[in-house]
């Protein structure tokens, strides 16, 4: 996966990858999140990225 918000790799931890299959989250709707979705920074040089999807009952969805 490549974003084209940061124009940088997305490397997925296995972590996370067990996260997204409990949850049915694609690795396509990851990378919406991280191109569109709201950005907090989290300290140093790390971000969380947010976004609501009505469709979704687990809503506000952050990577």
């Amino acid at each position: 996966m490549h974003s084209d918000r940061f124009h940088l790799p997305v490397v997925l931890t296995e972590h996370a990858k067990t996260r997204m299959q409990e949850r049915g989250i694609s690795e396509a709707l990851v990378l919406d999140i991280i191109d569109t979705g709201m950005q907090k920074h989290a300290g140093n040089s790390h971000y969380w990225f947010y976004k609501h999807f009505d469709a979704r009952n687990d809503n506000l969805l952050c990577v």
